[in-house]
């Protein structure tokens, strides 16, 4: 009786178990999940480990799927367990095999779910896979805890072994996390210790940085003609290049670069390289500060930017996204307002949410964020539009615009594709079209909403009624 009661619980969880998370993120949508106490005091257990990040055993159940023995931990800085000892509106973390060796739900050993600034880090996300750069996959719910309604949270992706294979094809190489204020990429001596707020999330036991420092060393240490060649034998430096325009377009605070926090490095054994990943996008679309970031006062952001080849890599990623549909204002302000329906379908708002920016303040913000990096950039004297003396004999438009059934191309005789891509409004493709010199492309099937066509090198938002 007890093998066939064993046999039938790996079948169930085999059921609910697969994939690498292709279940919660599979698509925009708000997912169910009630957390349920095993005791009386569960609570005060939880909040008397916080700052041990010791897991507490509960019951979860994620859109009717129910997983026993489930870990939660409370997550982050901001929690104060002798001041919000009943406040349960907090960002947990779940690992789910860690009372039950080897348990898994869709796949994940672990998964966040976060409950602070959820448009900010939404669009921000949105921002790095739209620019085809490495970041977590969110998706939101609606949270119980004991029967008791909490509200909007969003599951977020962790960065794990699961995470690093799915995304690099190995897991092997060192995973640093930024997980103390003050990890600046700076040079600090060959002294380990001195390197202690980079906590290692891989290869604890060895616990062996020499491959950060021996990259920190190289960085720090080289002139301005090798500055280049040492990035690139030691960093994926385009995507860090992009990365770091990304969080300069949104004016991600408690970053990197001003307080030292709030990202990860991973050594990917497959380059040999160190990969920038972001985390944490909150305190994103407030305030602005200037694109050079001056004023911050991080040597090793100084450094690179004092290298004008960098620099200018720097500001082209910046041009382009805000050149092209990346940063698009009409696609970011339709995608906000499609989400914010969604949820409100669902009895939520983006407005619930902890976040001290409104809906409205983040419209305003990218209506207006072109507009203020093109005029500072006439102050450091330069161009933005390296295209300008081009655009002037292309010409590209979609029509019509909105359109039912067709739409088509226009675009001087100079410029072929031969095929085109429609995107969603959250960066995932519908379909590749090879087209005729017609340009015509039949749109019947896509469902009533805002799509991006991608010709080429061009792009454009339309509506497909």
């Amino acid at each position: 009786m007890k093998a066939i009661l064993k046999a039938a619980f790996f079948i169930f969880l085999n059921v609910i178990c697969y994939g690498q998370g292709e279940n919660l993120f599979d698509g925009l949508k708000v997912i169910d999940v009630k957390i349920t106490s095993y005791t009386p005091n569960t609570w005060d257990t939880i909040v008397s480990k916080y700052y041990a990040k010791e897991y507490t055993p509960v019951r979860i159940e994620i859109d009717g799927d129910v997983i026993d023995s489930v870990g939660i931990r409370i997550k982050g800085n901001s929690f104060s367990p002798e001041y919000m000892p009943q406040e349960r509106y907090q960002a947990f973390r779940l690992k789910f095999g860690e009372f039950r060796d080897g348990q898994k739900y869709d796949g994940l050993k672990q998964v966040n779910l976060h409950n602070h600034d959820l448009l900010e880090n939404f669009l921000s996300y949105n921002l790095f896979q739209n620019s085809d750069l490495i970041c977590p996959r969110t998706n939101f719910a609606k949270l119980w805890f004991d029967n008791k309604l909490i509200g909007i949270y969003m599951f977020v992706d962790e960065y794990d072994k699961t995470f690093l294979k799915r995304n690099y094809n190995n897991n092997d190489g060192n995973l640093f996390k930024a997980d103390d204020k003050g990890a600046y990429l700076n040079w600090l001596g060959h002294d380990p210790n001195l390197y202690a707020v980079y906590e290692l999330e891989t290869n604890e036991e060895q616990n062996d940085k020499t491959d950060l420092i021996k990259f920190l060393y190289s960085i720090h240490h080289s002139s301005d003609l090798q500055l280049v060649d040492s990035l690139k034998s030691y960093l994926n430096l385009d995507a860090f290049m992009k990365s770091l325009a990304i969080e300069a377009l949104v004016c991600k605070g408690d970053a990197f670069y001003d307080s030292g926090h709030n990202y990860f490095l991973y050594h990917n054994s497959s380059t040999n390289k160190f990969e920038y990943l972001p985390w944490d996008m909150d305190v994103s679309f407030g305030f602005i500060f200037y694109l050079d970031f001056s004023g911050m006062h991080n040597e090793f952001l100084n450094k690179i930017l004092s290298n004008e080849y960098l620099k200018g890599k720097y500001y082209s990623n910046v041009c382009e996204m805000i050149n092209n549909s990346i940063f698009d204002i009409d696609r970011l302000i339709a995608l906000i307002e499609s989400t914010e329906n969604m949820l409100q379908n669902h009895e939520l708002s983006f407005e619930n949410g902890k976040s001290d920016v409104s809906i409205s303040h983040v419209k305003e913000y990218i209506r207006n964020r072109k507009s203020q990096i093109l005029s500072e950039f006439i102050k450091y004297g330069y161009d933005c539009n390296p295209n300008s003396v081009a655009e002037e004999s292309i010409v590209f438009d979609v029509y019509p615009n909105p359109a039912n059934d067709f739409i088509n191309i226009e675009i001087n005789e100079s410029v072929v594709d031969e095929y085109v891509d429609i995107y969603n409004l959250y960066g995932e493709r519908i379909f590749k079209q090879s087209i005729d010199n017609y340009k015509n492309i039949n749109i019947s099937k896509l469902d009533a909403g805002v799509y991006l066509l991608k010709y080429g090198s061009f792009n454009k938002i339309f509506i497909k009624q």
